[in-house]
């Protein structure tokens, strides 16, 4: 199982913590996986239809860049597409890194469905 645990807060910035005119806010997050745990920074940035993330620190990966993107598909429903990109530093055996990145997609999609249906 994956768990990651972290807050999110406002990003503060010189001249106001805003770019291209998007609200931007960090987390730091804890992860423990199979193999180790990573304490990792994300830095987000939003519009009217997407949240987008991306690696600002981390012990174990080098990279990581994601978003959802939401489409409404009719007047009760909505369409949410998770985009995620990980670069790791991660050295075992490819069935173990497969084994363990999938169940970072697999999490990030319980909790946001989780989320949203509060």
């Amino acid at each position: 199982m994956l768990r990651i645990e972290g807050v999110l807060q406002p990003l503060q910035r010189p001249g106001g913590g805003v770019r291209n005119g998007n609200a931007i806010a960090t987390a730091r997050l804890e992860t423990t996986t199979k193999i180790g745990s990573d304490t990792f920074v994300l830095e987000y940035t939003s519009t009217e239809s997407t949240l987008e993330w991306t690696l600002v620190e981390s012990t174990m990966m080098k990279a990581q860049n994601g978003s959802y993107t939401l489409q409404a598909t009719d007047e009760s429903a909505t369409e949410v597409t998770l985009s995620l990109e990980i670069e790791h530093s991660i050295r075992a055996p490819g069935f173990l890194r497969r084994s363990i990145f999938s169940g970072v997609v697999k999490g990030t999609l319980a909790g946001l469905k989780e989320y949203a249906e509060r």
